[in-house]
Order: C-alpha cells, then sequence, then structure tokens
C-alpha cells in the first residue's frame, strides 16, 4: 500500500504542478494580448499589490460561536491529533475548535497562531473513534501539504486574471479605436479567449481544489494506514449532507462528479480509498 500511495501522490504533485502553470500562463497571457511585453511588468505590480491587499485583510477569521477544545474535553481527541501530529512532522499541533450545530462537517483555516481545524459538534457526536482520526488526518494532510498557501495565491492568481479580462472587456468595448490606432492587434480567437478567461481560470483552480483533496487522502491514509476509517465517515457526511439538502429540494440528488465543485465525489474518494487498501 505504501508505494501505491507513494506513487498516486507524485501523480497529484505533476496534476498540481501542471493546472498551477496553466493558471500562470492564463495570467501571462491576458497581460501580453492587451499591453504587449510591457504588460509582464504591469503583471508583477499587480501581484505585489493584490498580495499586499491580502496581507492587510489578515487571515481567515474564526467563526464567532466556534470554541476551543480543551485538552479537558475530549483528551481522546487531542491525543489523536498529538499522534498525527507528530507523525506529520508538524511543527506545533493544530489549535482544535468545535463549532456548534447538527451539520457534519470540518475544515481547516490559518490565523495568526497557526492552523486551526474545526469540527462541527454533529461530526464529533456522530463519528467514531476511528473515523474522527481519518478525518483529522485528512485536515493534517492539507496543512502539512501547504495547501492553505497554495489556495491562497491560486486565488490571487485567479482574481487578478479575471480583473485582466474585465479591464480588457471594458478597453475593446468603449475604446476600440483608441486599441487600433495604437497597434494592439487582437485575433477572433484571442478575443475569445480573452472573454472566457475568468470562466477557465475559475474551472482551474476548481480542478486544482479538488486535485489536493485527493492528495490530502492520500496523507490521510499515509498517516493512519487505514484507508477505510476515512472511507467510512465520507460516506456519514456525504449521507447526512444529501439528507439535509433533499429536505429544502425534494428531488433526486445527482451522484456524479463535477467540474463546478470544490470537491470530488464522495463516491470516487471512497473508491480510491478502498483500492488503495488491495495494493501491495
Amino acid at each position: 500500500m505504501k508505494k501505491a500511495i507513494t506513487r498516486q501522490k507524485w501523480a497529484r504533485y505533476l496534476q498540481t504542478f501542471l493546472l498551477s502553470l496553466i493558471m500562470a500562463g492564463l495570467l501571462l497571457f491576458s497581460g501580453i494580448q492587451l499591453f504587449g511585453a510591457q504588460g509582464l511588468l504591469m503583471l508583477i505590480i499587480l501581484a505585489v499589490i493584490s498580495i499586499l491587499f491580502f496581507v492587510q485583510s489578515g487571515p481567515i477569521p474564526i467563526p464567532v460561536n466556534a470554541r476551543k477544545i480543551n485538552d479537558d474535553d475530549s483528551p481522546e481527541l487531542h491525543r489523536i491529533l498529538a499522534e498525527l501530529s507528530t507523525r506529520a512532522r508538524l511543527a506545533e499541533n493544530p489549535t482544535l475548535l468545535l463549532l456548534r450545530g447538527m451539520q457534519m462537517n470540518a475544515a481547516t483555516i490559518m490565523n495568526q497562531n497557526g492552523a486551526s481545524i474545526i469540527l462541527t459538534s454533529g461530526l464529533v457526536q456522530t463519528l467514531s473513534a476511528q473515523e474522527l482520526r481519518g478525518v483529522l488526518a485528512h485536515e493534517i494532510g492539507h496543512i502539512k501539504q501547504h495547501d492553505l498557501t497554495l489556495f491562497y495565491f491560486i486565488e490571487i492568481l485567479r482574481r487578478i486574471t479575471s480583473f485582466i479580462a474585465r479591464f480588457g472587456w471594458i478597453m475593446i468595448l468603449f475604446f476600440f479605436p483608441f486599441l487600433y490606432v495604437s497597434g494592439i492587434r487582437l485575433t477572433l480567437g484571442s478575443l475569445l479567449l480573452l472573454i472566457s478567461l475568468p470562466f477557465f481560470s475559475l474551472l482551474i483552480q476548481l480542478a486544482l481544489l479538488r486535485t489536493r483533496e485527493f492528495s490530502a487522502d492520500l496523507n490521510a491514509v499515509e498517516l493512519t494506514g487505514d484507508p477505510e476509517g476515512l472511507a467510512s465517515a465520507l460516506q456519514k457526511i456525504d449521507y447526512q449532507q444529501k439528507r439535509l439538502l433533499s429536505y429544502f429540494i425534494p428531488l433526486p440528488q445527482n451522484n456524479d462528479s463535477s467540474i463546478f465543485k470544490t470537491h470530488p465525489a464522495t463516491e470516487e474518494r471512497v473508491k480510491r480509498l478502498l483500492e488503495l487498501k488491495k495494493m501491495k
């Protein structure tokens, strides 16, 4: 199983690199098409301004109704967290936060004190210790592979690309004579691509998010050696979410994966996790 995990992890690394490269390529294309070679300098300036803006806006805030889970509140959770953090070789253990609510969910955020893992009370009360171990390992997998930082910069690239594309729309619609006199020539293909850049960049961002979810699953199995724990947790979470959704939208739910989702289909994740158990 260890060799299979290693092979799949390298495949995910390659996929992440290629998607990030495509995202950067779209950004460069949009700048060069509108501003020529000098557009590269403008892109650098925009990138610096955007990064400074996001840094000044601060980290993602902790939900106001989330409270810290102390050692005395749940010794077992903290024991599992400490064990997994040590195996992952994290510099420090993430902070555990509890969010009141029956919905089953988990998430990792960054704040001024480091990484925090948020668990809903519905998740903690419903899942077994084995399943919680798989969920915590998945979230620690995101921290271990620096996904939060990656998502942060990919979001910046997407926003800059969308800004440049929209700026191009305005220039083309209202200042077409100026563009013609300035010598900038846009082919029909370039024009269509420029118009669709925000859509393409969003699709690439979502594809990258799904890729990192698969990778975090692999990291979780590597940390626990137990694909079944995480697979069982994912099935319970998916079942509860679909059941809650059916109360508001009483229509048949489509289980197919979608290019507009941030997470892969649960059925596919579970299938890949259980296949790891069969591999040597």
